[in-house]
Formats: structure tokens, C-alpha cells, sequence
């Protein structure tokens, strides 16, 4: 999951998963976690699992 990822970019991941998973209206956060991850080349089980993570918050 996390070969081949600086600790930069996994940080900025997570911080963008969590970001992304404090939108408002559910179910739009997958989508958008999908379209920025792919713009930016991140790694898309670690955006989604911390999107996951704080989506009930």
C-alpha cells in the first residue's frame, strides 16, 4: 500500500482523505476522493480508507 510513496506524498494523501471525507453531502465524497486522487497521481486505497475513516464525523 504504501511501497513505493514518500512520506510527503502518503501524508498529503491522508490529509486529503480526511479533507474530502468531511464534505457534507455523502456518497459526493467518493467521487471527488476518486477525481483528485487520479489528477494528483495518489494512491487511491489510502485516500478512500481515510475518507472512510472520518465520514460519520
Amino acid at each position: 500500500m504504501t511501497q513505493g510513496t514518500s512520506t510527503h506524498e502518503l501524508a498529503l494523501t491522508c490529509a486529503l482523505g480526511i479533507t474530502i471525507g468531511l464534505f457534507p453531502i455523502l456518497g459526493v465524497n467518493c467521487g471527488i476522493g476518486l477525481i483528485v486522487g487520479t489528477a494528483m497521481g495518489l494512491k487511491q486505497i489510502v485516500i478512500q480508507a481515510a475518507n472512510w475513516a472520518v465520514v460519520g464525523l
